[in-house]
């Protein structure tokens, strides 16, 4: 890993760099200096690449140890659930044989009821080590911070911060991804829910607790047949996926998600019931 050297820089989620914006020039300096990459330099650098991820983050566990060095773990909090995990796709070291995607991050706290950001926590490389989505954690990444004359230091950053999954401190990430090259590397291009197709959507869906909670509430209008209503609660607290392939398949009058890719009328018709169910559960969650 490259020791860059490192510089404070406020974000808003889900907002574009503004290139003119006063806040990313006048960087406050810590011990060591080890801030010292300029608010011009980092939008040379990253401003005009979009971000692997800029949002909100929960601290969940930090470590620092000979064997495995600073690691840093987040819960990504602003994520759209119909999108696969922001770090899909980039190599991770866990359960690898190389060295995971370089990023360069910026996690500031952020006050929790105004979502002002404030001071930088940590700013410069890090290494991805392993991503995950779970209905525990949610979406979970873990990254090595560099710990290298400019990284974080001997002590680790995030020191004396809360962790955990509900009471861990509320934080900013932005983060890029770095190429061999050095330069920033965009994100690869993620299609919406609704540019998938069908069996592609109900395999994310069914993955989602929010749509269980929504075929739970609506499962008499759905399942008519009552005694296959009653076969499947048993997998209401042992597999939800489970239980929502089951709702699905009996809604769209399927044995296998996989009939919805043919062309015969079965098909035809298991489509238009399955984009129904999409459209009530979108209206259900968002009154559209």
């Amino acid at each position: 890993m490259s020791n860059l050297s490192q510089a404070a820089m406020p974000v808003k989620p889900h907002l574009a760099l503004v290139p003119a914006a006063p806040h990313l020039v006048d960087l406050p300096r810590t011990e060591g200096e080890r801030y010292r990459m300029s608010g011009t330099e980092i939008r040379q650098r990253f401003g005009e690449v979009p971000p692997v991820y800029q949002g909100g983050a929960r601290l969940l566990r930090w470590n620092n140890s000979h064997a495995s060095g600073m690691t840093l773990g987040l819960k990504l909090v602003e994520v759209d659930e119909h999108f696969p995990h922001p770090f899909k796709g980039l190599r991770a070291t866990l359960g690898s044989s190389s060295e995971g995607q370089r990023l360069f991050l910026i996690v500031n706290h952020r006050d929790p009821e105004t979502n002002q950001i404030l001071a930088t926590v940590y700013c410069g490389e890090a290494i991805l080590d392993h991503w995950a989505e779970s209905c525990d954690e949610g979406y979970k990444v873990r990254m090595k911070l560099d710990d290298g004359p400019d990284g974080a230091g001997r002590v680790h950053p995030f020191d004396g911060l809360a962790t955990g999954k509900s009471k861990g401190e509320q934080l900013s990430l932005i983060c890029w991804g770095i190429a061999d090259d050095e330069r920033a590397e965009p994100p690869r291009k993620k299609r919406s829910l609704s540019e998938m197709p069908p069996i592609s959507q109900t395999h994310i869906l069914c993955k989602k607790d929010a749509f269980f909670h929504f075929l739970a509430k609506n499962e008499s209008r759905l399942v008519l047949d009552p005694l296959a209503l009653e076969d499947i609660q048993q997998f209401k607290e042992s597999d939800r996926e489970k239980y929502c392939e089951c709702v699905v398949k009996m809604w769209c009058g399927i044995e296998s998600r996989a009939e919805l890719k043919g062309e015969d009328d079965t098909a035809i018709r298991a489509r238009k019931l399955w984009a129904q169910l999409v459209e009530d559960y979108e209206q259900a969650r968002w009154g559209r």
